[in-house]
């Protein structure tokens, strides 16, 4: 049987501790094997094809991915930056003053900001949207318009909001 340890120690440095399960799924989504023990069906009812775990926001691992992104993202911010939060609550403001977009929620929030990053004192904040640019729904859609089109879409929801935070 083949032993992943040496592997793991290899890049454990890195903070990729799998155990052998995840290093065998690891394996098998790499190339294109089936993943043994998964469940037929997802939470929301649908076939749970690796296409829909990632994209699935009920059963997938749309949440999970999203949060360890943001928790990296700002551990690295504070390397660099003062005052650095996750989930900061953003002011209130006028809606009326806002895009027909924008997050008026009394309790909307961003993913992280730190002080400092653009300008000295001034806080910056930051939003991650996971994205599958490789799903059925983007076939016939070059990557670089999937992206521009989430960026412009979380843009629209947010920015004018952040900036009287």
């Amino acid at each position: 049987p083949f032993k992943s340890s040496g592997i793991n120690a290899e890049y454990g440095e890195f903070g990729f501790h799998l155990n052998k399960l995840e290093f065998r799924d690891s394996i098998c989504l790499r190339y294109g094997w089936p993943i043994k023990n998964v469940a037929e069906y997802c939470e929301c009812g649908e076939s749970n094809t690796i296409d829909h775990s990632l994209n699935c926001k009920l059963g997938g691992f749309v949440h999970i991915r999203h949060n360890e992104i943001r928790d990296t993202e700002a551990e690295l911010l504070s390397e660099v930056c003062k005052d650095v939060r996750i989930e900061p609550q953003l002011q209130q403001c006028n809606p009326a003053l806002l895009p027909q977009t924008s997050n008026t929620a009394a309790d909307a929030r961003l993913d992280f900001c730190g002080r400092g990053f653009w300008r000295p004192i001034q806080q910056a904040y930051f939003d991650v949207r996971v994205v599958h640019a490789n799903s059925s729904s983007y076939m016939n859609t070059p990557v670089e318009n999937v992206y521009k089109q989430h960026e412009n879409a979380k843009k629209n929801s947010i920015q004018q909001k952040s900036d009287r935070s």
